[in-house]
This record gives structure tokens, C-alpha cells and sequence, in this order.
């Protein structure tokens, strides 16, 4: 992984169109490596059901993170991330997708 510049490896968008949608709508939990308790207020849960609608149909900038719970560097990603996310909050939207789980997204 790089700095904190860096979007790393494990997130981004790969060159799709970014966005968000939903009014914002923002999803609880999850599990492991990309879920803590106050993730779920800044970083949006995406799953297959909800990713085209809040992310491919929007207009709003995302970064979407695709991690593993057991991902060792996920875990050490996931303080950042909220960090980030709450900096951005109002600029960019940031969302995570576990890949174990979702992948049919990956």
C-alpha cells in the first residue's frame, strides 16, 4: 500500500464512473476488516443490491474500498478510511464492499 495519498490497491474505482445516489442513504454493520462501530455513520456499506443504484446511477464522487475481513492490510486500511471519509463528508462519498461476500462486484 502507499501513503496516505495513495488510494492503495484494495479501493478506487478503476477508471468506472464514479457516484453515489440515494439521498445518501448510508447502510450499518457489516463484518470484519472494513467495519467498525462508527464506520457505518461516514463509510457506506454496498452489496450487489444496492451498489448500481447508489454508485454507477449517481452523480456523486465515490471511492469504494473491495476488502476482506481476514485482509490484514484491510484492517490496518480501515482507521484511515473512516478518517477519510469523515474529512470528505459533503465531497466524496466512500463505501466498502466486502469481497468475500459480494462477488458478483468484484
Amino acid at each position: 500500500m502507499g501513503g496516505k495519498g495513495d488510494s492503495g490497491g484494495s479501493s478506487g474505482s478503476g477508471g468506472k464512473k464514479q457516484g453515489g445516489g440515494s439521498g445518501g442513504q448510508k447502510q450499518g454493520g457489516g463484518g470484519g476488516g472494513g467495519s467498525g462501530g462508527d464506520s457505518s455513520d461516514h463509510v457506506i456499506v454496498l452489496t450487489e443490491s444496492n451498489f448500481d443504484t447508489m454508485v454507477m446511477q449517481s452523480k456523486d464522487i465515490w471511492i469504494v474500498e473491495f476488502y476482506a475481513p481476514w485482509c490484514g492490510h484491510c484492517k490496518s486500511l480501515e482507521p484511515e478510511y473512516i478518517a477519510a471519509a469523515k474529512k470528505l463528508k459533503g465531497q466524496v462519498k466512500l463505501g466498502k464492499v466486502d469481497a468475500t461476500v459480494e462477488q458478483s462486484l468484484g
